[in-house]
């Protein structure tokens, strides 16, 4: 029996040219032609890229959070928290939940104070 050879020709994919930065390009205002009299274009740096807003999100979100935890460690049954945790809250569980919903009152007040302000 004859064995047949399977030559598979390779292809050659073209290769993808490298994509070239993203520039602004500003051209010089011609005198007479301005549709807007305005300042021209600055480019903002990259550390102003966050905004205020999604800061604050962030900073609620992590206040609320740590909020559920403390609430979840002071009315978790003893049996449930590890003894060293069990240890380190002792009898001060109840200062835990009030610790929580302090927490929870503050994180409102900033939020209630950005409404105002904004």
């Amino acid at each position: 029996m004859a064995k047949h050879q399977h030559l598979q020709a390779k292809r050659q994919h073209p290769k993808a040219a490298p994509a070239a930065e993203a520039t602004l390009v500003l051209q010089p205002q011609r005198p007479g032609r301005s549709e807007n009299p305005g300042l021209p274009l600055v480019p903002v740096a990259a550390s102003q890229a966050i905004s205020l807003p999604s800061v604050l999100l962030f900073f609620l979100a992590l206040m609320l959070g740590v909020s559920v935890l403390v609430a979840a460690v002071a009315v978790a049954p003893r049996r449930a928290l590890p003894r060293p945790l069990l240890a380190a809250v002792g009898g001060q569980r109840e200062l835990l939940f009030f610790v929580s919903v302090a927490i929870d009152v503050a994180a409102g007040f900033v939020l209630f104070a950005y409404v105002l302000a904004g």
